[in-house]
């Protein structure tokens, strides 16, 4: 990205103050976007596309004439990458008690010596996110429910969750577990 003071298309903002244009190279082209100077106003401007401001300037500039990918929940990440890695899921029973979704998915996970704390069954709501996680901890096997904004900032089961998998994968051991 280039910055500059005087720029392309030099003009003043609205409010009178000065803009700062910056230049990206993207593969679609070259970039215009100004900045107003004014730290009151702050305005953000892109350069005209035949005659006239697009709607989606900013967009463009960042990410030129891709689109910008779908927002997905943390829990449906983790969800698709898992399934990416080999893992398979199954239609979890009951439906989520918290939402009441039949979108309740369940894996269970090898166990591997060395690693007594890893979680072994996983119950995952693609709808709200609620986890169940069963695993060993301080020598006894129990089970953590969990609301889907634990996933926003992940708690430390979730974060072995997401480690557990990814290790299972390096060595190989997505298979079905429920055979």
């Amino acid at each position: 990205m280039r910055r500059g003071g005087r720029g392309p298309l030099e003009r003043r903002c609205a409010c009178q103050a000065a803009l700062r244009w910056e230049t990206c190279e993207n593969p679609n082209g070259q970039g215009l976007l100004a900045l107003c100077l004014n730290p009151g106003c702050g305005i953000i401007t892109t350069a005209p596309v035949e005659g006239s401001e697009p709607d989606d300037g900013l967009a463009r500039f960042l990410l030129g004439d891709d689109s910008a990918p779908r927002y997905l929940a943390p829990w449906t990440r983790f969800w698709s990458r898992a399934i990416a890695l080999g893992f398979r899921w199954k239609p979890a029973q009951p439906t989520c008690g918290p939402c009441g979704s039949e979108l309740a998915m369940e894996l269970r996970l090898a166990p591997r010596s060395g690693h007594y704390h890893d979680p072994h069954r996983v119950l995952l709501c693609l709808a709200c996110g609620a986890t169940l996680v069963a695993g060993r901890i301080d020598g006894q096997s129990r089970t953590l429910a969990l609301e889907g904004r634990a996933w926003d900032e992940p708690v430390l089961v979730l974060r072995t969750l997401k480690r557990a998998i990814e290790e299972l994968a390096l060595e190989g051991q997505t298979w079905d577990f429920f055979s």
